[in-house]
């Protein structure tokens, strides 16, 4: 698989369904492109008693009417607002949707600030963070999402001390950590804890190859 096709992976639906989850019937599944406020909140609303459960709002504008509604959507697990105009306050009105198991954040501006609000979201299994201003600081938050599995982090600006926050979730499977030049092999020695560890993305890091071959061939892990 070449550094194309694994963004494609990383981007798609298959990327974001849990490994415990089946294929979702397409009538579950709400997707919309390049849209803003009352045209999107018109279309949403259409969803409210249906048995809706994957939502992706990509470049679009959201605002508050749109969370309202949002939280409107009892069956709700996957949420995706990639390249959307999300804040961190806007992130207290996601902390509330206790279903939500995928959310994707990126390449929006939230921030370490924003993270806090996430830590009730405790059945979260797969985060997106991946393109915004997060720091190792608001790595620390998602200490108390115990059950995440999948942590998409390319294109932050973290650091080694970052994985020693991630080493603490002990049901991680796979982290994609690409273009995130800080992370050297000091900070790969703190997730060697994760038994459940099966895949990782370390395309431009300062990891060395001696590093990432011990990870692929004496812990059969898969590398990128």
């Amino acid at each position: 698989m070449n550094f194309k096709t694994k963004l494609d992976k990383v981007f798609n639906k298959e990327a974001y369904t849990s490994k415990d989850e089946i294929e979702p019937d397409i009538s579950t599944v709400f997707s919309i492109l390049n849209i803003e406020n009352e045209e999107l909140n018109e279309e949403l609303r259409k969803h409210i008693n249906d048995s809706t459960k994957i939502v992706s709002i990509t470049s679009s504008i959201l605002n508050q009417k749109t969370f309202k509604i949002l939280g409107q959507l009892k069956n709700l697990y996957d949420l995706k607002l990639y390249n959307s105009n999300i804040k961190d306050d806007d992130l207290k009105r996601i902390a509330l949707f206790k279903n939500l198991r995928v959310l994707d954040l990126g390449k929006t501006n939230i921030t370490d600030n924003g993270l806090r609000h996430l830590q009730t979201l405790i059945g979260l299994q797969t985060l997106s963070l991946n393109s915004t201003q997060v720091t190792d600081e608001g790595i620390r938050y998602l200490t108390m999402l115990k059950n995440l599995e999948s942590l998409y982090l390319m294109n932050t600006d973290i650091t080694d001390d970052a994985l020693k926050y991630i080493s603490t979730l002990q049901h991680m499977n796979n982290i994609w950590l690409d273009n995130n030049i800080k992370v050297t092999n000091k900070g790969i020695k703190h997730i060697l804890s994760l038994k459940d560890l099966q895949e990782i993305g370390l395309v431009h890091t300062s990891v060395t190859d001696k590093v990432k071959n011990y990870l692929r061939i004496i812990r059969k892990i898969e590398v990128w």
